[in-house]
């Protein structure tokens, strides 16, 4: 009886346990396919992207619908440089509906094309994006008090005179207040113009005491400019001021009716616009402006542009009829002019002889003092009756987002997680002035606070510099130029700079010495005089990129060559697929190249397209400072920190990753997703 009744609890146990399994049947094809999902993306995020391709094409052999792994798959392509192919998958996913937004946004940015911009023209028009007011009241603290003069530094920062209570701010590009006043240790009673040079250095005019005043970053007076008076350099009322690309500095001198042009280190050179018998002679000389090798001098009181040579001599006027009390002048990205008047904003488009109205102020505008544009192509523009700055869009920003794409998760240390984001505007340039503060992450759907982004900076100080060096027989020759080359690179380069060697011949490329090589070791292999007809230079490039790519680091490539043709320079990886790795792993290509020969205008392009440097190999000083250059050189990624809160199970699930990017009006979004280390 008893062993009766162990056998029924046996097929009971038994057929339960079929129940269960028919009932929650697993799908095995299903199960490989996240195998190799999880394999995909962990050789991704360790810069793996020939494994990564090698692993989601798996995954989708299992299970052909997995729309995320051919997703992945598609990035991977991106990554490894095949763009094309990244396009095929992407494309493909479109067709089904996945992540529509998403893969228009990116497809599009592959194209260079944004939604429906190629199509409707909306280039002409601005939006007002911001309207600030210095002063509110006299309960609050001011920002500023009649604004004159506006300024844009090369880090896109803005500089603006308070006029009536003698203080000069700045404010970087999310508007925020860095400095409340430019300097403490001397006071400008009246300042008005305001400019930077290119080496950083601000400089005010003080309209009161008829001079302008030179100061360094830590606020202290370098130089005072000029003198009260009428003589050669003196000024009367100085108002705008501005820079050529020699780094000579104009002064409206107002008082004199005139434009002093002084040396960078304040010695007057001439002034002109005050010949009475001339067409040029100036009125009431207001806002100035370099373009084409020009300068533009607002006329205000003849309501006109005047437009001199640098040598001061007249060329030719405009705006006659058109314009009322012009005071500043500036030009957009798309080369119009923009001539800020009391009442209004005039565009004059100087290729078809076309003159409009910016309509965006609406009648705002009380009297415009200033009108400048930054690095992001934003209209800045001070009003000196209301106490406001007004920032205008391009129409055009309505239409098109930022690209972003979270290239890289670094999770090694979970729960600290690091996040290599790269942000581009449709142009392909980066936004200057992002940072962390313009970013909102999502872990699993719960919102994560960013820490920080300073390893940004610990990345750009440590460089990887892989030279690689092409051995067709014609460079033969230069082995001896080029060990010397070598050496002083070296020689110049910082402790946290490593070097690596590469050489290539045929269709091959060899490491010869590995990253944190020796000065002696590497000067070694160049010893070696085994050289061929033809070398493969893409293939090259390609070893180079994978050799270094996934260390924490800001990567360089120094492709040291002849520029000749060989028969075989790109074969196996082609010159886009090479240039597109390099762009979208942030590695800049330089070239040193000892002949001028078929392949240097291709070259300079490479150089440009991914920030690096076409050079000539015995242009002795460009060549000794180059590992400087890279050295200086800022990485376009942004590396952001934070702390997880999310749970994997064993590290066996993944996380997901949202973030959206928010920056002087334009936005952007980007997912991801990681496994964290597995916990055994």
């Amino acid at each position: 009886m008893k062993k009766l009744k162990n056998r029924v609890f046996l097929i009971l146990i038994l057929s339960l346990s079929f129940y269960l399994f028919a009932e929650n049947e697993i799908n095995l094809p299903y199960e490989y396919s996240l195998d190799e999902f999880q394999k995909g993306i962990r050789a991704y995020h360790n810069c793996l992207y020939e494994m990564a391709i090698v692993n989601f094409t798996k995954s989708l052999s299992f299970y052909n619908d997995a729309d995320l792994s051919r997703y992945y798959l598609g990035d991977s392509y991106r990554k490894a440089g095949y763009e094309r192919n990244a396009l095929f998958e992407w494309n493909s996913l479109l067709s089904k509906g996945y992540k529509e937004r998403e893969l228009k946004s990116k497809i599009s940015h592959l194209y260079n094309k944004r939604g429906m911009i190629d199509e409707i023209f909306v280039n002409k028009g601005y939006l007002l994006r911001e309207d600030i007011k210095g002063y509110i009241d006299e309960k609050s603290a001011p920002l500023f008090i009649k604004p004159a003069q506006i300024a844009v530094d090369k880090n896109n920062h803005y500089y603006i005179t308070s006029f009536l209570d003698g203080r000069t701010i700045e404010l970087d590009s999310n508007l925020n207040l860095v400095k409340n006043n430019i300097s403490f240790t001397h006071k400008i009673e009246k300042p008005y113009g305001v400019a930077v040079d290119n080496e950083g250095y601000v400089y005010v005019s003080d309209f009161k005491n008829d001079v302008v005043v030179k100061f360094n970053q830590l606020g202290l007076v370098e130089k005072i400019i000029g003198f009260k008076g009428s003589g050669e350099g003196g000024l009367l009322g100085p108002k705008y001021l501005l820079f050529d690309d020699e780094n000579s500095l104009y002064v409206a001198d107002s008082g004199n009716k005139r434009v002093n042009k002084y040396k960078s280190n304040g010695d007057i050179l001439f002034s002109f616009g005050n010949k009475k018998e001339s067409d040029g002679v100036l009125a009431s000389p207001n806002g100035l402006m370099f373009y084409k090798n020009s300068i533009y001098v607002c006329d205000r009181d003849n309501d006109r542009v005047v437009c001199y040579d640098k040598s001061g001599n007249y060329q030719f006027s405009l705006g006659e009829d058109k314009l009322k009390k012009p005071y500043d002048i500036a030009v957009d990205n798309l080369g119009r002019m923009l001539i800020l008047c009391e009442k209004n904003i005039w565009v004059y488009e100087e290729d078809n002889g076309l003159w409009y109205v910016v309509d965006a102020l609406g009648d705002r505008l009380e009297r415009g003092a200033s009108i400048k544009t930054d690095v992001n192509n934003n209209i800045l523009i001070t009003d000196y009756n209301s106490s406001r700055l007004f920032i205008l869009s391009q129409d055009r920003d309505r239409y098109t987002n930022f690209s972003v794409n979270i290239e890289r998760v670094f999770a090694n240390n979970f729960p600290e997680v690091h996040l290599a984001v790269s942000v581009e505007k449709d142009d392909f340039t980066n936004p200057v002035g992002i940072n962390w503060t313009n970013f909102t992450l999502y872990e699993n759907g719960r919102m994560i606070p960013v820490v920080g982004s300073s390893y940004t900076q610990t990345r750009d100080e440590i460089n990887d510099v892989v030279i690689v060096h092409d051995k067709n027989e014609n460079m033969k020759k230069y082995t001896s130029d080029f060990k010397n080359i070598l050496d002083k690179w070296f020689r110049n380069k910082k402790s946290g700079t490593s070097v690596s060697y590469i050489s290539i011949r045929e269709d091959d490329a060899t490491i010869e010495n590995e990253l944190n090589s020796t000065r002696l070791s590497v000067l070694e292999s160049l010893e070696n005089r085994d050289y061929s007809k033809r070398t493969d230079k893409g293939y090259g490039i390609k070893t180079a990129i994978y050799s270094a790519i996934g260390r924490f680091s800001k990567k360089s490539i120094i492709l040291v060559t002849n520029s000749k043709e060989t028969g075989r320079d790109f074969e196996k990886f082609k010159f886009e697929d090479a240039l597109s790795l390099a762009k979208n792993s942030d590695i800049a290509i330089y070239i040193v190249s000892f002949e001028e020969n078929s392949l240097s205008n291709l070259y300079r392009y490479m150089a440009k397209e991914t920030g690096g440097e076409y050079l000539r190999a015995y242009h002795t000083s460009d060549i000794e400072k180059l590992i400087t250059k890279i050295e200086e050189r800022k990485g376009k990624e942004i590396i952001l920190s934070y702390r997880s809160r999310a749970v994997s199970r064993f590290g066996e699930e993944p996380i997901k990753i949202y973030m959206d990017v928010d920056f002087n009006g334009v936005n952007g979004s980007a997912e991801s997703v990681y496994y964290p280390p597995k916990i055994r």
